[in-house]
């Protein structure tokens, strides 16, 4: 099923229904408030990331437990249909040593932002948050140490622009339908004498 980030479609797509053994279930961890039984908010973020790493263990490739696709048995399925599926994905920068994680990492300057921010753009994704690291997690307050950044929030122009064509999309949600299209920009108009070496 192809959906896309901010569509939800009215109808299920024509075909075979889902079933538990084409489902996958993901957990993204990003940071933690609690280890074991202690709480750990008044820990700065780098060392709140240290305590997560430290919580999970990589599985290998060759464990038993690790299906085709990487994911993980976690158990039989409701139905005799198959089995559930999951993984936990540990959103945090790599540590030392590590290879680097692309969707959280340390940056040093508004140029590494500015990437990020643009590769999220490629992507198609929301945006970026920017966290302090040396912050510690505040329940309920709002303060400059975590910040979001979407494109929304870049300065922007209008344009008057003029459609001229579209593409359909593929997929589920926008197959056969103008999902993208054609804009185009109407240069501004030459008067004799301004300087034209064509003359017109």
């Amino acid at each position: 099923v192809d959906l896309d980030a901010d569509e939800v479609p009215d109808e299920v797509p024509e075909g075979d229904p889902l079933c538990v053994k084409d489902l996958e279930l993901v957990y993204v961890a990003f940071d933690v408030l609690y280890d074991e039984d202690r709480s750990v908010i008044d820990r700065t973020l780098r060392e709140r990331h240290e305590i997560l790493r430290n919580a999970f263990k990589p599985v290998r490739e060759c464990d038993d437990v690790v299906q085709g696709d990487g994911g993980v048995f976690l158990g039989p399925a409701p139905t005799s249909r198959g089995v559930v599926r999951g993984r936990i994905i540990l959103n945090v920068p790599a540590a030392s040593g590590d290879p680097p994680n692309p969707d959280c990492f340390v940056g040093a300057s508004l140029r590494d932002v500015e990437d990020a921010l643009w590769a999220r753009i490629e992507r198609q994704e929301e945006g970026l948050v920017l966290k302090d690291l040396e912050s510690r997690w505040v329940p309920g307050e709002r303060d400059k140490k975590w910040v979001k950044l979407k494109p929304d929030y870049l300065p922007t122009e209008d344009l008057d622009v003029v459609v001229v064509g579209g593409f359909k999309g593929t997929g589920a949600l926008r197959g056969g339908k103008i999902a993208e299209y054609l804009v185009g920009i109407v240069e501004a108009p030459r008067r004799r004498g301004d300087g034209d070496e064509d003359g017109d």
